[in-house]
């Protein structure tokens, strides 16, 4: 249910954005009597009251919180060529500096990333992904696969074909919905399932 809600929050959301943008318009531009003015504004409480009830009922989530989480930017380039979420990297979570993904600043990165044969790979054949590689999935994006599905349970080929089924934009958006703290919206690390904000341990 959380998730649904969640999803259905993002959509409302970008569709008003898609028809502000249509419009071409001016807040100053925008005339609306009293009356309808009040009329929106009751139909709209109506729907937040029954929405709520239903989250209170099924998630630990508040309207308020589902609201921030659906408004956050999805960042793409937070995805790492060999199908690693970095909005999720425990480099990225916790650190005062941290991590600014596979793709992005060395800042804050650790060695081994920067010094990723992965990473160098990719860059030497000019592609953007693993997965656009004739040779995918070669032997170091198996190794690599090995460890995450021992260590984390999470499979890195699994999100590439993901993404090339069903593109990145939305693949980062489940992720988004899949390590988001139900308890206070902070981001759960994929390396010790713990939030980054209450430090709530994730089963």
């Amino acid at each position: 249910m959380r998730e649904t809600y969640i999803k259905n929050m993002e959509f409302l959301i970008s569709e008003l954005h898609k028809e502000w943008n249509k419009s071409k318009g001016d807040s100053n531009q925008i005339k609306v009597s009293l009356n309808k003015a009040h009329k929106l504004r009751s139909k709209i409480s109506e729907h937040i009251v029954k929405q709520q009830k239903t989250i209170n009922e099924d998630t630990n989530i508040d309207f308020e919180e589902s609201m921030k989480m659906s408004k956050e930017k999805i960042d793409i380039s937070m995805f790492a060529p060999c199908g690693m979420n970095c909005k999720v990297c425990y480099k990225h979570c916790y650190n005062k500096k941290p991590c600014s993904g596979c793709l992005n600043s060395d800042k804050g990165k650790p060695e081994h990333c920067r010094k990723c044969k992965i990473k160098d790979c990719i860059k030497g054949k000019s592609l953007s992904y693993c997965f656009e590689c004739a040779e995918y999935p070669c032997k170091l994006i198996k190794n690599l696969e090995k460890s995450y599905n021992k260590r984390y349970q999470a499979s890195l080929i699994e999100n590439s074909r993901f993404v090339q089924g069903h593109g990145l934009e939305h693949f980062m958006e489940q992720q988004k919905i899949k390590y988001t703290c139900p308890k206070c919206g902070g981001i759960i690390s994929i390396h010790d399932k713990e939030c980054s904000e209450c430090q709530e341990k994730m089963k």
